[in-house]
């Protein structure tokens, strides 16, 4: 009885919708869905793929899979032991220094020494950046003419060129003749 009343449901489901009846399409659709067998996965699909995955998953869980098992991260853990361990060597002698300012004077002056440097520093930054802002201006002005930008363009396209009849030159001739015998 179904399988007579598929082509007939799906034929008025078409029509309606074709016919723009939104009600009409909605319920035949429904029925449509209605009459449609549900699909079920074929007997042992579960336990086939649950055996595929076992069988990609076991070489991950191998031997081979060990932490630390490439040469270069065993080399890697073994030089951060030892530079560990040549700062530790330097702990009793940082302690010592440390003890030595225990004055609140001498505390007081080395951050006052520290707060100077460190505001000279950003003062000569500021200045460095002021003169660079300075020449960016002074080089922005002429570069506004057309004559100069054209001039810029051309040295520019010319130095390209030379690069790249350069950097052509060295990679076609990598012979050995130049180099020292040994």
């Amino acid at each position: 009885m179904k399988s007579s009343r598929k082509p007939q449901t799906l034929l008025r489901w078409l029509a309606a919708e074709k016919a723009g009846e939104t009600e009409a399409a909605e319920a035949a659709l429904r029925e449509v869905l209605q009459v449609l067998e549900p699909l079920a996965p074929p007997a042992g699909f579960a336990q086939r793929v649950l055996a595929q995955a076992r069988a990609q998953a076991a070489p991950a869980a191998g031997p081979e899979r060990r932490l630390f098992a490439a040469r270069w991260q065993r080399a890697a853990l073994a030089a951060s032991f030892a530079a560990a361990a040549y700062g530790l060597l330097w702990l009793p002698a940082a302690l010592q220094a440390l003890s030595g300012a225990t004055l609140l004077t001498a505390l007081v002056q080395n951050g006052a020494d520290f707060l100077t440097a460190l505001n000279l520093w950003v003062l000569s930054a500021l200045g460095l950046g002021e003169k660079l802002v300075l020449l960016g201006s002074a080089l922005a002005e002429p570069l506004a003419t057309p004559p100069v930008l054209a001039l810029a363009a051309a040295c520019l396209a010319v130095s390209a060129l030379a690069l790249r009849s350069l950097r052509e030159l060295i990679r076609r001739d990598r012979r050995w003749v130049y180099a020292d015998p040994i």
